[in-house]
């Protein structure tokens, strides 16, 4: 999973299209990227929020994490 979502960083419509500069084109794309990095390890996702593409860091958690 991933910790540091919240209001500012992430919200109900965002769309991830690159995690750290590479595209995700599918969702096999976001999870074999999430997969090489250990838990506790901060990724930049590319997200696009209504037309407008911004970088959001956040820190891989275990999902059982909450």
């Amino acid at each position: 999973g991933l910790a540091g979502i919240d209001r500012r960083a992430g919200a109900i419509g965002d769309v991830i299209v690159a995690v750290d500069d590479k595209p995700v084109r599918h969702l096999t794309d976001l999870t074999d990227a999430l997969e090489t990095r250990g838990v506790g390890q901060a990724v930049t996702l590319t997200v696009n929020r209504g037309g407008s593409k911004r970088r959001v860091e956040v820190t891989i958690a275990d999902i059982g994490e909450r």
